[in-house]
């Protein structure tokens, strides 16, 4: 979702033109802001991947900092916390992996001489979106959760100036996020394998 069809959105949850949107704007980014990070606490994070390839021919232990690997466009690092069951991918087999040692929970240690392509999953460091944030800005939110967005944000924009409206786009806000994390528990339920062998790479 782009900044500006947040704002599109938002627009249409209790503001009658853009006028009146604009006077709202500081709460508005505010408000975003702390829904962001709730949703993205509290329903379903944003998860980046970091692959490290290792062709197996030194000796010893390697070690990679998170922090300094996972960066954004500008080099600020997004690295929060690992995530999941890495993985790696050998002579075309694909294996779960759990082979190595996290320090400072930021530092993995891995045996250099293990060949492969070993990915490591990790949540994300929110960026703070400010009213200079440009419209074509994509919102870091997971596509599954984006629609909770505006209405938990309508509803921090309108706590204070109608309590009817704020509580009714919190209800629908909560409907909604217990209706996603249902199909998140039984996928997880039903999805539970592990791949071995068979996949090929282009």
């Amino acid at each position: 979702m782009k900044l500006s069809e947040f704002r599109a959105q938002i627009r249409d949850l209790g503001f009658e033109d853009d006028n009146i949107y604009n006077e709202y704007v500081n709460v508005i980014i505010n408000a975003l802001n702390r829904s962001l990070d709730i949703i993205n606490t509290t329903v379903k994070p944003i998860v980046g991947r970091l692959d490290i390839i290792q062709d197996g021919t030194q000796s010893g232990v390697m070690r990679y900092d998170l922090s300094e690997m996972c960066v954004d466009s500008e080099g600020n690092s997004i690295y929060e916390a690992l995530t999941g069951m890495p993985t790696r991918v050998y002579n075309n087999t694909y294996y779960s992996f759990n082979n190595y040692t996290l320090e400072q929970n930021r530092i993995i240690l891995m045996d250099a001489s293990l060949p492969g392509t070993f990915s490591f999953f990790y949540t994300q460091i929110l960026p703070d979106i400010t009213i200079e944030t440009a419209d074509d800005y994509v919102i870091p939110i997971d596509h599954e959760v984006e629609q909770l967005l505006p209405l938990l944000t309508a509803y921090y924009v309108w706590l204070d100036d109608d309590e009817r409206k704020a509580v009714m786009y919190y209800n629908q806000f909560d409907t909604l996020k217990t209706e996603i994390l249902e199909r998140m528990r039984e996928r997880s339920e039903t999805g539970k394998a592990e791949i071995i062998g068979g996949i090929g790479w282009d």
